[in-house]
């Protein structure tokens, strides 16, 4: 819940324990992605083969991600990184 009561998640009334559906979901995120990488890595011929198949698989979304976050929420807040002066955020 947004508020921290966790009194009134679904999961604890059900159950009457301590368990909350977020951290149910946070549980099965772990689960499903460790079996996916081992599935990953035992495709993969060599350690570098899964590394570089990997890297090749994040990267660009990191760098879409830090691009967004540079650009698009900075210039929100009044800088602009690709003029020179740049505004008051990047001084």
């Amino acid at each position: 819940m947004l508020d921290g009561d966790r009194s009134r998640e679904p999961l604890t009334l059900l159950l009457h324990s301590p368990v909350s559906l977020g951290s149910m979901a946070v549980c099965c995120f772990f689960v499903l992605s460790g079996y996916l990488v081992i599935g990953s890595l035992s495709r993969a011929k060599s350690a570098t083969e899964f590394l570089r198949r990997r890297s090749f698989r994040i990267y660009p979304a990191y760098v879409v991600a830090y691009l967004l976050s540079v650009y698009v929420f900075g210039s929100m807040v009044g800088g602009r990184p690709w003029s020179a002066g740049g505004g008051h955020f990047w001084r």
